[in-house]
């Protein structure tokens, strides 16, 4: 393995170089991390977070989601997500199960599920399974469709929508769902405030998150000349790490009853398989990080996988995605 190389910035607490350009957008400015097309990315002072300037507005969003992601930038999306449909639905199960346990007065059965930003919908299937009540918000009115006709309760549109209709959100929620949806949102906080304001009393926010610009993203920038192969806007607008999470779900209502990291897959970078030069090699990682934690369900060993992401990113900041819960103060 690589050695570790010193890198601190852009964790929060350090200090930008100091040659770092300073940019200024719509009261939003901080030190430059990188560009990408007409996108700038930085470190933004008053967000306190990592995230793309300009900004798209939620009209311009909306249609890109509605008519051009799916169709032009990601048309496999949903092929992908079923073939590998069983290792997501444990996923999900998972997340779910550890939600479920914050919630010991009630019985799955009388728990309603909201998943905002519900996409192929394998996280509804996997809630749907365990007895939960199924509702979701989804954009893309053929997605939407496919997930009604699969028995979800479902609206087709964004969590604003949600907020002015009284239906299918007759009664509120007790678990609000975003799983990788946050960081393609232009105001993630806005959001956060919104499932606030939704939830029954008690109730929680799941939230999963990229965790990016991490250590050893870094060091693989580092030693292996790469760029920062894991910043794309449109699709991915804020970057967030263990501090910038937690304190955007604290500044927003929710108090963190749980959190973990998931499978380091910057690791495989570091030992040699190099995806972000070699595309295809990104798939057979994928099917490494599926196999070890199907095996480690069928085994037993599951719970000691979880602690070990736990543990992880305590001590170091790693892994690829964040998980974190939160409790409706």
């Amino acid at each position: 393995m690589p050695r570790r190389t010193a890198i601190a910035w852009p964790a929060w607490g350090s200090e930008p170089p100091d040659d770092a350009e300073v940019v200024s957008w719509q009261g939003h400015h901080g030190p430059v991390l990188t560009r990408h097309g007409d996108a700038t990315v930085l470190r933004c002072s008053p967000c306190l977070g990592i995230h793309v300037v300009p900004l798209p507005d939620d009209d311009t969003l909306r249609l890109y989601y509605q008519h051009e992601f799916y169709q032009r930038d990601k048309p496999q999306y949903v092929q992908q997500y079923e073939r590998d449909r069983l290792w997501w639905e444990f996923t999900h199960r998972k997340i779910l199960e550890r939600a479920l346990e914050r919630l010991p007065a009630m019985p799955p059965d009388d728990v309603r599920c909201l998943d905002i930003g519900a996409g192929p919908g394998l996280a509804l299937d996997a809630a749907a399974a365990l007895g939960l009540e199924t509702w979701g918000i989804e954009v893309n009115p053929t997605l939407a469709g496919r997930l009604e006709a699969r028995g979800h309760a479902m609206l087709c549109g964004t969590l604003d929508t949600a907020g002015r209709y009284p239906e299918p959100l007759p009664m509120r929620p007790h678990l609000c769902y975003l799983y990788e949806v946050l960081e393609h949102l232009p105001w993630p906080a806005a959001a956060l405030l919104q499932c606030w304001e939704l939830l029954a009393e008690g109730g929680l926010v799941v939230v999963q998150v990229p965790n990016d610009f991490n250590p050893q993203q870094l060091e693989a920038c580092a030693t292996l000349d790469l760029p920062y192969w894991f910043v794309h806007p449109p699709q991915h607008l804020h970057y967030f790490n263990p501090t910038t999470l937690r304190c955007l779900l604290q500044r927003c209502g929710f108090d963190v009853v749980y959190a973990r990291s998931t499978y380091p897959m910057e690791q495989f970078l570091l030992d040699g398989k190099n995806y972000v030069r070699k595309p295809a090699l990104g798939r057979w990682c994928h099917i490494r990080r599926m196999r070890a934690e199907l095996l480690d369900e069928t085994t037993g060993k599951w719970p000691d996988r979880e602690a070990e992401y736990a543990r992880q990113l305590a001590a170091d900041g790693i892994g690829r995605e964040l998980l974190y819960i939160g409790r409706k103060r």
